[in-house]
């Protein structure tokens, strides 16, 4: 495996750069800016808006963990920027690159159809995959991430505390719901690549947790 990531700087790129440090993957990090990445992982600046292929990008594996929020994002133009284009484009580099295993961070309850902008936004990101040619491509559908961040999001803090209370009561079709760590969506989106199982694959927040610990 020679690993293609985007999305490095965020708690789920970061996660799965150490796994794939660990695990001794060839893994380049594509990143707008400079960061303090695992010894062995080579970071490659990029321009997320003019994305080029060259040899020095070759890969097997592509992964994204690209994705902001509005609020961050300042406008959901800005936002579909980052959550469709960007990582439209680092698939369509990935593939251009050798990839054929392309494994992604969505959101539950994405739909290309939902009345939700957010959520229409990353189903509509997960139906242009389909038609990118990879022979595998894994979508991973998390509900609230838990871990350490470089920034706090309030939000995601009452969320936290809320979920540590009701999640144990969240049985059957609602597990899903139960907040998930970012490393085990990490350890998933690894598990999964290196399975490669043709097809494309939606494994919502549950079976996250599930294939992470297989």
């Amino acid at each position: 495996m020679r690993a293609q990531v985007t999305g490095c700087t965020g708690l789920i790129g970061g996660e799965l750069l150490k796994i794939l440090a660990a695990e001794q993957v060839e893994t380049l990090a594509l990143a707008r800016r400079s960061f303090v990445a695992p010894v062995g992982v080579r970071i490659v600046q990029v321009d997320f808006s003019d994305l080029k292929a060259s040899s020095g990008l070759a890969c097997t594996h592509g992964f994204s963990a690209l994705g902001t929020t509005i609020k961050k994002a300042g406008s959901q133009e800005a936002f579909r920027s980052v959550d469709f284009d960007s990582v439209l484009g680092s698939a369509k580099l990935a593939k251009e690159c050798g990839a054929t295993v392309f494994v992604v961070v969505s959101a539950l309850g994405a739909d290309s159809n939902s009345g939700i902008f957010y959520n229409r936004v990353k189903g509509q990101m997960e139906e242009a995959l389909r038609g990118l040619g990879f022979l595998s491509v894994y979508v991973m559908r998390p509900s609230l991430l838990l871990g350490e961040r470089e920034e706090s999001r309030f939000g995601e803090q009452v969320g936290m505390v809320a979920g540590a209370i009701l999640g144990p009561l969240m049985q059957g079709a609602l597990r899903k719901y139960r907040p998930i760590q970012g490393k085990d969506v990490a350890r998933a989106m690894f598990l999964c690549a290196r399975k490669a199982e043709p097809g494309f694959h939606i494994l919502e927040s549950d079976e996250i947790v599930a294939a992470a610990s297989a």
